[in-house]
């Protein structure tokens, strides 16, 4: 199997929820960071920095995931070595784990223009290619609640991104999700940073359409309110 390396961002969740990640990891090789006294992205670009791997991942403490599934999504960037990376499905749960929303596994593949639109596409567990994330470590930092989704979609400036559909990860729903927290000026600077890459994967009416979303997001997006509401 390729070199993988996973991080942990550990700051206040309960140590009940890091067990069950950290117990979801099984064999994969992985490391936990001490989250306080630096922000979110701070800690994962140097975790990224500082890994060795071939490829980087990253799982949330509150969450986690369905370690069978890895091999699958190392095989697909095997067999496609331009993609930037390869993102699994995800099941959404509550805050007690009891499924609420069973995974999307239609073999149905990536969508730029649905990145572009929503922070939540994608957001799953995602293996990036370590050199197609390098780049892009300073450029996260600017966004607070947002950078995950910044990095994963400046990363598609080496190449595309892979839909492996596979129920790999399991994002839970809580009010203290960081994700809840981001504001309208903040969306609005990522969706500006990230809409040239993405819209670059994109062609034909695709590609109106992608300029089109740049340019309404967010504040005409009833998809990206939703999302901030959502109370699953």
């Amino acid at each position: 199997m390729p070199s993988l390396d996973l991080h942990i961002i550990h700051c206040a969740e309960p140590e009940s929820w890091l067990l069950r990640c950290l117990q979801s990891l099984g064999t994969l090789p992985y490391r936990v960071i001490a989250g306080a006294g630096r922000t979110t992205a701070e800690n994962r670009a140097r975790a990224i920095a500082d890994s060795q791997a071939e490829f980087v991942g990253w799982v949330d403490p509150d969450d986690w995931i369905d370690a069978a599934h890895v091999p699958a999504m190392l095989d697909a960037l095997a067999s496609n070595p331009d993609a930037a990376g390869a993102f699994s499905a995800e099941t959404i749960v509550d805050e007690s784990g009891a499924v609420v929303t069973e995974p999307d596994l239609s073999p149905a593949p990536w969508r730029p223009l649905s990145q572009i639109t929503s922070p939540r596409y994608a957001h799953n567990l995602t293996i990036l290619r370590r050199s197609s994330a390098l780049p892009h470590l300073s450029a996260m930092q600017g966004y607070p609640t947002l950078s995950e989704y910044v990095l994963k979609s400046l990363a598609t400036k080496s190449g595309p991104l892979l839909r492996v559909p596979v129920p790999a990860y399991y994002w839970r729903q809580h009010d203290a999700q960081l994700h809840r927290a981001y504001t309208r000026q903040e969306h609005a600077r990522a969706i500006a940073a990230v809409a040239p890459a993405l819209r670059a994967h994109t062609s034909g009416l695709g590609r109106v359409a992608a300029t089109v979303a740049a340019v309404a997001h967010p504040a005409r997006c009833v998809a990206c309110r939703a999302v901030r509401a959502v109370r699953r």
